[in-house]
């Protein structure tokens, strides 16, 4: 492998943060459990009802620690209503394609789906 290619390969490693305060939400038919850095730097979890008043509280939540940026799994017809909530208190809401995220090896549950939905969309891949 010539220098010029590990130099290359060394710059396509280092994966910088775009979005420092980005959510990872994972949406369900009955809740939503959403992934974001707190305002003390420590990783929050929590999960909210899928009902009116608990988008309100959840999207209060995220603009209180500072969130800015949030990519949401859009499976079935579930995300509509969250994505349009959370437009309207001004967040930028990126979908993410389910399908890239079911390969996972290990066990899913919904933590671990909105843990990895913030990871792959935070950083420049």
């Amino acid at each position: 492998m010539s220098k010029k290619n590990k130099q290359q390969k060394r710059q396509a490693l280092n994966l910088g943060i775009i979005h420092p305060q980005a959510a990872g939400l994972d949406v369900g038919s009955m809740n939503m459990v959403i992934s974001y850095p707190g305002t003390d730097g420590i990783q929050t979890v929590r999960e909210y009802d899928a009902y009116t008043e608990n988008l309100h509280e959840m999207a209060k939540d995220l603009k209180q620690a500072g969130v800015t940026h949030l990519a949401m799994e859009a499976t079935g017809i579930y995300w509509m209503p969250v994505y349009e909530m959370l437009g309207q208190y001004g967040l930028s809401v990126t979908l993410v394609n389910a399908r890239h995220y079911k390969n996972v090896e290990a066990q899913k549950t919904d933590i671990k789906d909105c843990l990895l939905i913030l990871q792959r969309n935070s950083i420049v891949n």
